[in-house]
């Protein structure tokens, strides 16, 4: 959801916030992290033919237990 907030005299804010539901598991991208120091140049960016080691951090965000969470990584 976008939100702007003003007030008389100064620069209006803009954002976006995130409205979860009021009850159960919500699991959103946390951070990540590319590793190509053992199969690349270690510039942290995943070059063509590199091999990479790739850390993925989710979190519940939610109010219940998230169970059978997976994850799918594709390219187009």
């Amino acid at each position: 959801m976008d939100i702007t907030v003003t007030a008389l005299n100064h620069y209006p804010y803009e954002d976006s916030i995130v409205v979860i539901p009021p009850s159960g598991p919500y699991v959103g991208f946390l951070k990540s992290i590319i590793d190509d120091v053992s199969g690349g140049n270690g510039d942290g960016i995943a070059n063509p033919g590199e091999t990479i080691d790739w850390e993925m951090w989710v979190k519940n965000y939610g109010s219940a237990d998230a169970n059978g969470v997976y994850g799918l990584l594709s390219i187009s």
